[in-house]
């Protein structure tokens, strides 16, 4: 049976009787209750599946409808990638989402203003060292002798070496046409609200991809409460923007981890970071349990590492019992030392023992468009947009 044959069947039941509407919505709302009642790691997949399932069948009714609510079946489409990951449906969803847009009426954003250009930030701020720069090594020479410590490949992505491709994304993602043409009208993503996730007040919003690129400043100086779409797999919403990257050799190796708790993914998981520069987002210093190919597309970002070792010294938060789920996990690998939020100074005078055990340890960069961070798992990092444009950058994580 085609999809096309499906919808019209299930308009058809859904004809006769109208309750059938009102159990797809418990249903779709049975398995909401469930993710959202464990941490997702744990959520059983058939919540995720009926959540998918639940969402299709909706929106093929949707559809076939004399007045679909377009915007909204594509939103809902949207939150089945973001909730469930599209469980065994994405090209299905991917396919809805394209009929859903072709009903809508011809998109035309308006041409992306020229914004101004900050001149290049100071590379050290808060550290003694400048992170290691190196030529693109081999696969073989990186498993061997580079992967144990971080270095940086400056312009690495945007020209052709043996181990990646230049990447198309630089020269389209800065525009929010191309951007706005290649997701389609009326999709959502979800984006942090606030400078910082270990600032009170910070929350969680889904939000219209149009309204966020204007609010990080594709379209516009922004204005307004700062939203960042932070360690999202875009990629799995809007499979067009893929095809702009590439990913690097490395991520395909095998490195040795000097790190109990790494855990080899299955394949190279890529996920997206994207916010106003200004310095108005920072990501506090934390850790990551894999290794990561670290890639600026658009702008420039401010980088601060410190070595595994020093973990004790870091003066991690200790997350509250009482505390959500989401805090929990956020909030176990995350410093309270305010580096990249608070000025230098403040931030040794408010700790002392922390600058004097691990500032002289400690490296600093500023990445700038093309440059590849690499880092091993373990080591604390934490980040901070630059110059006045927005920033986009892409984690490979392996």
């Amino acid at each position: 049976m085609t999809c096309r044959t499906l919808a019209a069947t299930l308009h058809d039941e859904l004809s006769d009787d109208s309750r059938i509407e009102t159990r797809r919505a418990l249903l779709r709302q049975l398995a909401d209750d469930h993710i959202n009642a464990v941490p997702f790691q744990q959520v059983d997949v058939k919540w995720l599946q009926l959540y998918t399932d639940a969402t299709i069948l909706e929106t093929l009714s949707g559809l076939l409808s004399p007045h679909p609510a377009t915007l909204a079946l594509i939103c809902q489409l949207d939150m089945a990638i973001i909730i469930a990951g599209g469980a065994n449906r994405l090209e299905t969803i991917h396919l809805l989402i394209g009929i859903a847009q072709s009903r809508l009426e011809a998109h035309c954003p308006q041409p992306t203003p020229s914004l101004p250009k900050a001149p290049l930030a100071p590379d050290l701020l808060y550290a003694p060292h400048p992170i290691p720069e190196l030529d693109p090594p081999s696969v073989e020479a990186f498993i061997t002798s580079c992967s144990a410590s971080p270095f940086i490949l400056r312009g690495f992505a945007n020209r052709d070496s043996e181990v990646c491709p230049s990447w198309p994304a630089f020269g389209r993602w800065s525009s929010a046409d191309y951007l706005l043409a290649t997701a389609g009208p009326g999709r959502v993503v979800p984006v942090e609200l606030g400078r910082a996730y270990d600032d009170e007040g910070w929350s969680q919003r889904i939000v219209p991809f149009e309204d966020f690129l204007r609010r990080a400043g594709f379209l516009e100086n922004p204005t307004g409460e700062a939203m960042y779409l932070a360690q999202h797999s875009l990629f799995r919403q809007m499979p067009g923007l893929e095809e702009d990257i590439a990913i690097p050799d490395y991520a395909w190796s095998l490195p040795d981890a000097d790190y109990p708790a790494y855990r080899r993914p299955a394949e190279p998981e890529l996920s997206v970071w994207v916010g106003s520069g200004s310095s108005e987002i920072v990501s506090p210093p934390h850790t990551d349990p894999f290794f990561n190919c670290y890639i600026q597309v658009v702008g420039e970002k401010r980088v601060w590492i410190a070595p595994p070792h020093l973990s004790h010294q870091m003066e991690a938060h200790t997350p509250d019992s009482n505390g959500s789920v989401a805090a929990k996990e956020y909030m176990g690998n995350t410093s309270r030392v305010p580096i990249l939020k608070a000025s230098p100074g403040d931030a040794w005078a408010a700790h002392p023992s922390f600058k004097e055990s691990v500032y002289p340890h400690s490296r600093e960069a500023v990445l700038r468009s093309g440059d590849m961070l690499f880092m091993p798992p373990g080591w604390w990092h934490a980040m901070r947009g630059e110059g006045a444009g927005p920033g986009w950058s892409v984690s490979i994580w392996f």
